[in-house]
């Protein structure tokens, strides 16, 4: 979870990665059997904070996305394989992948009397497809809008942790599933750096190189019912005489 206030302070904004598994009764679970996939999805709300009352009224939820990132076989929550960059009023999400992958999001709607964006309003992707170094699969990728007196866009690659283990043509998922040397792509030296760690790159690039930006097929319905991210509850004031249980030492 990341959370973001505005450059005003009067809203707070969070990010939220949710991953579910979908449910295995006991029995039918046997001893050393695979996990079920877990199902990614992001979830963006903006809250707004009380300008009167800002310690003793909750913030009011004005918007709020829900995007489906697929599905993993496992996930290491010390390095996650998606990237934040925060503006005024987006988000974008950078995923690690062989193709630029990221999304554009509101943080705040259209209208201000709803909650939710219509759907593939609130939600952008590139158009065109541009290609990464292999090795980003396993490196942070990072992208960086244009800025105020700047008007290319930045990539960032990461360096890799670690080094890639010696590749040999009998070992099977050694390499996210490439079997051989000779399907390797050509990308995937980077500097000519085989078998070492690769270096961070960079490049710039221009509205023109991506295409434009398109509506996303990949946001999920949320529920109105469920009260999915409202902080509404107030919490009972700690009361050290009723919530504290003390019991003698039994020698």
């Amino acid at each position: 979870m990341k959370c973001q206030f505005s450059p005003c302070g009067r809203y707070l904004h969070i990010a939220s990665l949710e991953g579910q598994r979908k449910p295995v009764s006991g029995h039918k679970q046997k001893k050393g059997a695979p996990q079920p996939p877990l199902n990614l999805a992001l979830l963006v709300l903006t809250y707004r904070l009380s300008v009167s009352k800002t310690t003793r009224s909750p913030p009011s939820l004005i918007h709020l996305t829900r995007i489906n990132l697929g599905t993993v076989e496992s996930l290491s929550v010390s390095r996650l394989p998606f990237t934040l960059t925060w503006t005024p009023e987006e988000l974008y999400l950078t995923c690690s992948d062989i193709t630029l992958k990221v999304y554009r999001i509101r943080l705040f709607p259209i209208n201000p009397d709803e909650t939710t964006m219509p759907r593939g309003l609130g939600v952008l992707v590139p158009q065109k497809a541009i290609f990464l170094p292999n090795t980003a699969r396993r490196r942070e990728v990072y992208y960086f809008p244009p800025g105020a007196g700047n008007s290319d866009a930045r990539v960032i690659i990461g360096s890799e942790a670690r080094a890639r283990q010696a590749q040999s043509t009998d070992a099977k998922d050694k390499f996210f599933g490439i079997q051989t040397e000779a399907s390797l792509c050509a990308t995937d030296d980077v500097f000519g750096l085989r078998g070492t760690l690769s270096l961070p790159i960079g490049c710039y690039l221009k509205e023109v190189d991506l295409g434009g930006w398109t509506k996303s097929n990949d946001l999920s319905e949320i529920p109105q019912d469920l009260g999915i991210g409202r902080l509404d509850r107030r919490l009972e004031r700690f009361n050290p005489d009723d919530d504290c249980d003390l019991e003698p030492y039994i020698f």
